[in-house]
């Protein structure tokens, strides 16, 4: 601003002293006409044009002092100065103690008479208003800092009042209070999404813990049954000091039969801390599915047939699959002992493999009660157990286990079917056809990080 101005101001000058020089070409000329002598001439033109603050001087063609205005420009700088500065261009800054000039210099011609005006103005007050404006912007960019620093105080502090209140409000929750939320302005600003967003966090981290207490909970009082039937059984035992090889052996085999059970339940509630926590890894292998359901099902039976029930294979048998061997065997183990437990003596249990273009279902069906319709959804939750007459049956970790491996490898577990011809349970797996040889096929499974959620 202050070069834009310094430029403006120049350029007015300039203006002038052009005018001034125009003027003072004509009035020497009318006067060469009158005098016909040059040096006359120049006199009576410089007394005749009256140019207060400005310095007016007349050279001749070969630089001679012919006539100046010192007389009533007293204050002006020295005549012979002026002639003597070279003027390589029509306006020229002449820097001088005092202080810098501003100078025009044209030639004229006129009766055969060669010339040159000279004439000088003082930049003293190009330069005050330079000064008075340089103040004034100090003064007002001083003032506008000082109005934009309080303003944006202000401002920033209203805007952050909600913050602040969130981070006490934060600060002041604890382990006691989990059911506190923090305060949400009525704005619809980023300010009320960022607590809205704070409030689903600490909604999900209070259902996360609620869910870790109740599983605590649960497997506490899941674990207590075989730990107390355990110590009773020793007591009671070893509470007398003479027993026979009979009484021991019942008495061992109710330990081993409960160590199994809590070495089955440690296994579950392992697999599952390991499954919320997105730490067991699929090991994908090309398999076999209908080997795998015929291997299941051979294992199960045993358990089967000591219950009267009868468990068979169906469908198709060389389907390959890319997956977990270990986890699938688990699926249909746990399908499939879930159905001879609720099957009276006498029923059956079928484990059918079948395949379409894009997918693979395994339908594990039995033939007992059911499962009432209320109920449906909560059999896949852990720790509830259901079974005929009121009986308990396992630790109620069987199907949430086999749905989250059904998940794990991209596909889904449900309960098409129910009472009153027993249940039937669906696994549904994503599953490319392979061509070629009976080899199984290279790994096509897109693994999801899908773990079971309750």
């Amino acid at each position: 601003m202050v070069g834009a101005q310094t430029q403006l101001g120049l350029r007015r000058l300039d203006d002038e002293l052009d005018r001034l020089s125009g003027a003072m070409l004509t009035v020497l000329a009318n006067e060469i006409d009158e005098r016909h002598d040059l040096a006359l001439a120049a006199d009576d033109a410089t007394e005749e044009i009256d140019i207060k603050g400005r310095t007016v001087v007349i050279l001749s063609s070969d630089g001679t002092l012919l006539a100046s205005n010192l007389a009533s420009n007293k204050d002006g700088p020295d005549a012979a100065f002026l002639a003597s500065v070279p003027a390589p261009s029509r306006f020229v800054t002449v820097p001088t103690s005092a202080g810098d000039l501003r100078m025009v210099a044209v030639a004229g011609a006129h009766a055969g008479l060669t010339y040159t005006i000279r004439i000088a103005a003082p930049l003293t007050a190009l330069a005050s208003e330079r000064s008075a404006l340089m103040e004034s912007l100090a003064i007002g960019l001083s003032m506008a800092l000082l109005l934009a620093g309080v303003g944006g105080w202000i401002i920033g502090r209203q805007a952050l009042r909600p913050l602040v209140a969130m981070a006490q409000e934060t600060s002041a929750m604890t382990t006691l209070t989990p059911d506190e939320r923090v305060t949400v302005p009525r704005a619809r600003d980023e300010v009320a999404q960022l607590g809205q967003a704070f409030n689903g966090l600490l909604d999900r981290l209070d259902a996360a813990m609620s869910a870790q207490r109740q599983f605590m909970a649960d497997a506490s009082h899941e674990l207590r049954t075989p730990v107390s039937v355990t110590r009773t059984t020793a007591q009671v035992t070893l509470g007398r000091e003479h027993r026979t090889e009979q009484e021991y052996r019942e008495s061992l085999t109710i330990v081993a039969e409960q160590a199994e059970r809590l070495t089955r339940m440690v296994d579950d509630m392992f697999l599952l801390a390991r499954a919320d926590a997105h730490a067991r890894p699929i090991d994908a292998i090309a398999i076999y599915l209908g080997e795998l359901v015929d291997e299941c099902t051979r294992a199960v039976r045993v358990l089967a047939e000591e219950r009267g029930v009868d468990v068979r294979a169906l469908g198709e048998q060389d389907v390959p699959f890319v997956g977990d061997e270990n986890l699938l065997r688990q699926l249909l183990v746990n399908l499939l002992e879930n159905g001879v437990a609720h099957t009276p003596p006498g029923g059956r249990v079928t484990a059918e493999l079948r395949t379409t273009e894009d997918s693979v279902e395994i339908a594990v069906t039995d033939s007992g009660p059911g499962v009432d319709r209320a109920d449906r959804d909560r059999i896949f939750e852990r720790f509830v157990r259901l079974a005929p007459s009121g009986a308990q049956t396992g630790a109620g970790l069987g199907l949430p286990i086999a749905r989250w491996i059904a998940e794990r490898h991209g596909g889904r577990l449900t309960l098409e079917s129910s009472a009153p011809k027993g249940a039937r349970f669906v696994v549904w797996l994503p599953y490319a056809p392979v061509t070629g040889p009976s080899a199984p096929p290279e790994p096509h499974v897109a693994v999801h990080q899908v773990s079971f959620d309750q």
